[in-house]
């Protein structure tokens, strides 16, 4: 799939291995530089599809000469071993053809989205961690769990904490994790119960109280709920949801220029944080929601956007601009 989403057949299905039956085989189609000034091409590599939707194994980024232009024409050659190991050779403009890193097994069941990208590197430093030390510590075990759940795996989450808490006991920061699966579990009950769990246990922490505060909105219960966000934010004022969540409160109470005036705050916040957010595509879809509940549908048109382009740049591990142009780029 090039950088204006064409599809480029590079070996058909069903090819016996290994491919081609002996030399390389050089792609008969030309590729291109999409940008001026580009230190390095993203070339992504498909492998069939889910649900009709092209299945990406991975990204391979090439270091480019100095003095690439745009439109300057890219050659490659590969070759499919038995193990199906893809080998394979790149040439930019006028130049040889270089070999890149090998791609192993690009024959993925499904593709990985960011967020399990960042779980599977954790869980390589977590093997490191066991090797040295014979053990892993209740911050790494809460970190995977953290992972888990962001990873959209909310029952192995919720196992290896009640596994950390079955031998470690309950902390704030195990009931505040608790708290979060079992909200995207759907388990109002215990949802309600490790909030105020957490809450009780680490009360000193602003993040933990704020989220208490959160549930007892979600759970109807209002009047208890604004006191318990407004203290938190006594310590930390830089907490941006909870003022989306008390603009949400007051807007259902008929408050509107109460609403607007936490919606706008936390607007001002998320702005700033969103210039050093490593994984920003989450925080411009939190921007774009607070921007169309303030009315400005062009504000939220442009976080949609740049939400789009922080994912984009988060699955091809780059610049999405630099990926490869293909043969429909006009160039």
């Amino acid at each position: 799939m090039t950088l204006g989403n064409r599809p480029v057949c590079l070996v058909g299905s069903g090819t016996p291995l290994p491919f081609p039956g002996e030399g390389v085989h050089a792609h008969p189609r030309d590729f291109f530089v999409p940008q001026n000034g580009q230190k390095e091409l993203i070339i992504p590599f498909y492998a069939g599809s889910t649900e009709g939707n092209p299945r990406l194994s991975g990204s391979v980024k090439v270091p480019l000469p100095e003095g690439t232009r745009h439109g300057d024409v890219v050659k490659l050659k590969l070759t499919i071993d038995h193990n199906k190991i893809l080998h394979w050779w790149y040439s930019v403009g006028q130049g040889e053809f270089i070999a890149a890193s090998p791609f192993n097994d690009p024959w993925t069941p499904r593709q990985l989205e960011p967020s399990e990208k960042r779980l599977l590197a954790f869980r390589r430093q977590m093997a490191d961690e066991l090797a040295a030390k014979n053990e892993l510590s209740d911050a790494t075990l809460l970190h995977e769990a953290t992972l888990l759940r962001q990873a959209g795996h909310h029952d192995e989450a919720e196992l290896a904490l009640r596994d950390l808490v079955a031998e470690h006991g309950l902390t704030g920061r195990a009931a505040n994790l608790l708290t979060l699966v079992c909200c995207e579990q759907g388990n109002t009950r215990d949802e309600l119960h490790y909030a105020e769990k957490a809450a009780s246990l680490s009360p000193e922490d602003a993040t933990i109280v704020g989220n208490y505060g959160c549930v007892l909105a979600e759970t109807g219960k209002p009047d208890q709920a604004i006191p318990k966000m407004r203290l938190p934010l006594q310590a930390d004022p830089e907490l941006d949801y909870l003022y989306e969540r008390l603009g949400d409160i007051y807007r259902a109470q008929g408050k509107e220029e109460e609403a607007r005036r936490e919606f706008t705050q936390a607007i001002r916040l998320l702005e700033k944080k969103i210039r050093v957010e490593p994984h920003p595509a989450r925080r411009w879809n939190d921007l774009a929601r607070l921007y169309q509940k303030t009315a400005d549908y062009d504000g939220a048109a442009e976080a949609k956007s740049k939400s789009l382009d922080a994912h984009l740049n988060e699955v091809f591990e780059g610049d999405h601009r630099h990926r490869i142009a293909g043969p429909d780029s006009a160039f």
